[in-house]
């Protein structure tokens, strides 16, 4: 199944970094890194979206694509409300921006976690198949979205007869769904608005979006 877009995803412990340092020791490092070591080009009106709730903050590409900091913590608070964090880099099918680059610009940000920060920084491999149509709409298999569904899936939509068959089901319709549909704009923006507020719902209720394995 083709998806369109690409992405790279590393995962590092930031336990001992204080929300409020988040943006000056792994934002703006990376994006610094990003530019001068992985040669993206982030000329342009750059913008950053940001999750009220401080789950993320999204990194806007003019060109085409988006970066995505994942970093649970409540904005009051001094302390994360989990030890990982994460970078999502996913890049648009036109963006210019390769593989190559995001893959190079992760591992020299895992080298200035290491040596810098002294954390571990691990870049996951990434995955494709399951949720077809947010796998679509996200650019990837793994991102906090997406995280979200499949706990939803595993956790709630396998444990019921009418889950399991709509599993079955979906996974019939949607690869044809995607191929057909899944490069046009109606169709990404369609599935976002609803997929967005769906997984808002889901969070609300207790389904993490931390890196999952399932």
């Amino acid at each position: 199944m083709a998806v369109p877009g690409k992405s790279s995803y590393c995962s590092f412990n930031i336990s001992r970094i204080p929300p409020s340092d988040f943006e000056d020791r792994i934002i703006a490092p990376f994006v610094k890194l990003a530019v001068e070591r992985g040669g993206i080009n982030l000329g342009g009106n750059v913008s950053f979206r940001k999750d009220n709730g401080g789950g993320w903050t999204e990194l806007l590409i003019p060109t085409g694509g988006s970066v995505k900091f994942t970093h649970l913590y409540n904005p009051d608070s001094r302390y994360f409300k989990e030890p990982h964090g994460g970078i999502q880099i996913f890049a648009g099918s036109n963006s210019g921006i390769s593989s190559e680059q995001m893959e190079r610009t992760l591992k020299e940000f895992a080298a200035y976690c290491y040596h810098e920060l002294n954390i571990q920084c691990n870049i996951v491999e990434q995955k494709s198949g399951g949720c077809y149509i947010a796998t679509a709409v996200y650019g990837t298999y793994d991102c906090p979205e997406v995280w979200t569904l499949r706990r939803y899936r595993d956790f709630s939509l396998t444990q019921r007869l009418y889950g399991r068959l709509f599993i079955k089901l979906y996974y019939v319709a949607s690869p044809v769904v995607v191929k057909i549909f899944g490069r046009t704009k109606w169709f990404n923006a369609f599935w976002r608005g609803h997929l967005d507020g769906w997984v808002s719902a889901l969070n609300e209720r207790g389904y993490k979006d931390t890196p999952y394995s399932g």
